[in-house]
């Protein structure tokens, strides 16, 4: 009878001690930080944001058309419970620009629930160049006319278990950039436009300014739009508007001068869009304009 008790009384010991076990909540483990990248404003015709994680296929953004240098916002925020720290920005195309470049730490979970931001949220601008300095006064350089595409690496360190391990998300970013561009043939012979022959202050279609002055054998000359945007090409003579046309994309046109004086000036027009200054003369309202006459000597 005694050895039944003990037996008994280890049974129940065992199960109690089983139960406890069981009822034993699993160690809480906090997950790395990693990088979601958001754009501010989806009325800038960026696509939604896209969860950016170290398992999935390159994520990207699309920024759609632009016909000058501009500034898109993103907020850059951490989904682990970990903080990412020493966090840096590099892209694979100059004309691309990331600001801040470095970001000395992120706290975990800094999350966005219907637009209001949990915690530390940086905001990072990505300046795109094209044609206009962003940062300062003057012209850059243009971006190939259509497609572009540049790779921003976003990297940094976070913890996992105690220890320090480095992260890293590439995002593709994509635009098709727009460019005003144009050939004159006086007959056939193409107009040198980067190299006028002539300048001369008056009171043309422009305010009064210094015009660029061109030469022609004739009254007629051709006007080819090589860029990809359409051009409305007006004839002035001084500030009196005497004609305009629009020329599409890859199409060439004629344009007759009934007095071609040293004050007929042509305006192209192509909505803002930015154009190889060299060779096309821009004034402050983004139209470019030059004089050309066949009484020039």
């Amino acid at each position: 009878m005694k050895n039944l008790i003990i037996l008994l009384f280890l049974a129940v010991m065992a199960t109690f001690t089983a139960c406890k076990k069981s009822a034993d909540p699993e160690p809480f483990s906090n997950t790395p930080g990693y990088f979601i990248l958001t754009p501010m404003q989806e009325l800038q015709g960026i696509k939604s944001a896209l969860k950016q994680t170290s398992d999935e296929s390159i994520p990207g953004f699309d920024l759609g058309e632009i016909k000058v240098s501009r500034e898109y916002f993103f907020i850059l925020t951490n989904g682990g419970d970990e903080p990412l720290f020493d966090v840096r920005f590099s892209t694979s195309v100059i004309a691309f620009e990331v600001s801040p470049q470095k970001i000395s730490n992120i706290p975990g979970r800094t999350t966005v629930t219907n637009g209001a931001p949990g915690g530390f949220i940086p905001v990072i601008t990505l300046g795109v160049t094209h044609g206009k300095r962003l940062n300062g006064m003057g012209f850059a350089p243009l971006l190939p006319m259509d497609s572009n595409n540049c790779t921003i690496t976003i990297s940094g360190k976070t913890l996992q278990n105690g220890d320090t391990i480095s992260v890293s998300q590439t995002v593709e970013i994509y635009t098709f950039a727009k460019v005003m561009d144009i050939r004159v043939f006086d007959s056939e012979a193409e107009i040198d436009l980067a190299h006028p022959p002539f300048g001369a202050l008056f009171t043309g279609p422009m305010g009064t300014e210094t015009y660029r002055m061109y030469k022609m054998a004739g009254s007629y000359l051709e006007v080819e739009n090589t860029g990809n945007i359409p051009i409305t090409v007006s004839n002035y003579d001084m500030n009196n508007l005497l004609n305009s046309i629009t020329i599409e994309p890859g199409l060439r046109t004629g344009i007759t001068f009934a007095n071609c004086s040293p004050t007929n000036s042509l305006v192209f027009d192509g909505q803002g869009t930015i154009t190889h200054p060299e060779r096309i003369q821009l004034f402050d309202d983004g139209r470019g304009c030059f004089c050309i006459s066949n009484g020039i000597k």
